[in-house]
């Protein structure tokens, strides 16, 4: 518990902070002859790739500023370059409709993956390195997942002949998200090939660009939404919109159209990257403001974090420019993210009578303290264990892990799957050092011969002084 109530947000349609604006960044790298499309940086964070519509791939020291070496072998533009998971391999994808593995000692091409009919646009590597999924044009088998040892086609993923503007993995690796053509995002498993789930944007909208948090709770999609720039932060266990902020500029008192085109979370969840027209910035998470913002001369269309958060790449006009974040070191968090839910908690039932106070204890045992018929529950039963604190909701998973509820009692119903002995004890809050303030708790369960979900309606009040 005391980890799930350390960030709140602020729901922001349009930031109004006054962010800095640097327009020298640390270092330019110069070398292609057309624009550059894509940036990543190595895992190690020493060197970075970058892909251009002159056809090449180029590999970078990151410290120095130089070339280190071309990979040349695609006939038309590169639209997305990735590092493989141990920085031993690079992917591209290119206008000429395949992906390329290279070797990035040798600078050799290794094998090359054909099966897409038009541009491919986007590639991602497994985060064991062992396949790769790409997303394109086609509207037929527009995202397909790779293997990487031999080349061939796994599977397609159905997109109801949608083209593709950007794919990722989740970082455990089991599923694939795709932002497609048009206001919709999907998410698929990467084992079955099944669609989880979908995230419908406005009607108006285009989604270009999609990341995973670093935990794979939560999705981040880039968008124009009529005349709009958006970031939108979406809950992947309910499919809900968490929040949406952006900002439309003005040239010459005129309205412009500001394109989110690239989205990346930073390593430690803080933070987002967003490429726009003319512009990089770099967004507090906790309160939606602008913090920074990195002048450039056009549409960027890439941005990346280095691997301990301090700074950025960018991908714009011939060039690709090296940034300082000015923020401290970051680890890959994979256990952050308490994010308000947009949906308050409702709940409704046959009541449970219950009026128990406590200072210090965290267990409730189920028949004494909330004084249910232990006849009503049989031997075994599905319970649910709901928290509110500080206006945010949180239920208890089977796993006893605490996770964000967004007041659907078929989800909370769901993630509680195991059974309770009618004499059991249930831990209801632990780890609440240097944590004051009054928890409410609602605690139910499902009777198994009839479905019937029983719960109280007066929260058990849990003071912690």
């Amino acid at each position: 518990m005391k980890t799930i109530i350390s960030i709140l947000f602020i729901s922001i349609l349009f930031s109004n902070t006054f962010a800095d604006t640097i327009t020298e960044p640390i270092r330019t790298f110069t070398g292609h002859n057309d624009y550059v499309n894509s940036v990543a940086f190595s895992p190690d964070g020493q060197y970075a790739l970058s892909g251009s519509d002159d056809a090449t791939l180029k590999l970078w020291d990151v410290n120095l500023g130089k070339k280190i070496r071309s990979f040349t072998g695609h006939q038309e533009s590169i639209l997305s370059v990735a590092f493989s998971p141990d920085g031993q391999y690079a992917l591209s994808g290119s206008d000429d409709a395949t992906l390329k593995l290279w070797n990035i000692n040798s600078g050799a091409e290794i094998r090359t993956f054909i099966g897409h009919m038009f541009n491919v646009i986007s590639v991602a590597f497994s985060p064991d390195g062992q396949q790769a999924v790409s997303g394109s044009f086609d509207f037929e088998g527009a995202i397909k997942l790779w293997n990487i040892n031999t080349g061939k086609e796994i599977r397609s993923f159905s997109t109801d002949k949608s083209s593709i503007w950007s794919v990722a993995f989740s970082p455990d690796g089991q599923f694939v998200l795709a932002g497609l053509h048009g206001n919709m995002i999907r998410l698929w498993d990467v084992n079955n090939g099944k669609e989880i789930r979908s995230f419908k944007e406005e009607p108006s909208s285009a989604i270009f660009s999609v990341a995973f948090s670093p935990n794979g709770q939560y999705i981040l999609s880039g968008s124009k939404i009529g005349s709009n720039g958006y970031l939108t932060i979406w809950d992947i266990n309910s499919g809900e919109k968490i929040r949406s902020f952006g900002r439309s500029i003005l040239i010459g008192g005129k309205p412009t159209v500001n394109t989110v085109y690239s989205v990346a979370f930073s390593p430690n969840g803080q933070y987002i990257l967003s490429g726009e027209d003319r512009n990089a910035r770099l967004w507090d998470v906790n309160t939606g403001d602008n913090i920074k913002s990195f002048r450039l001369p056009n549409i960027v269309d890439s941005v990346a974090f280095s691997p301990d958060g301090q700074y950025a790449l960018s991908g714009s006009s011939s060039s690709m420019k090296l940034w300082d974040l000015g923020l401290e070191p970051q680890t890959t968090n994979t256990t952050q993210d308490s994010l308000t839910p947009s949906t308050g908690f409702i709940v409704d039932g046959n009541p449970v009578t219950s009026n128990h106070e406590f200072t210090t204890a965290n267990q409730i045992d189920l028949l004494t303290d909330i004084q249910v018929n232990s006849q009503d529950i049989g031997q075994n039963a599905h319970i649910y264990i709901v928290v509110l604190y500080q206006e945010l909701s949180f239920m208890k998973d089977n796993n006893g892990n605490w996770l964000l509820w967004d007041g659907d009692l078929s989800h909370l119903v769901a993630n509680n799957e195991r059974t309770l002995q009618n004499t059991e004890t249930i831990e209801i809050v632990n780890g609440l050092t240097g944590i004051e303030g009054q928890f409410d708790i609602f605690i139910g369960y499902q009777l198994q011969e009839t479905g019937k979900l029983v719960y109280n309606t007066t929260p058990i009040i849990l003071e912690v002084k």
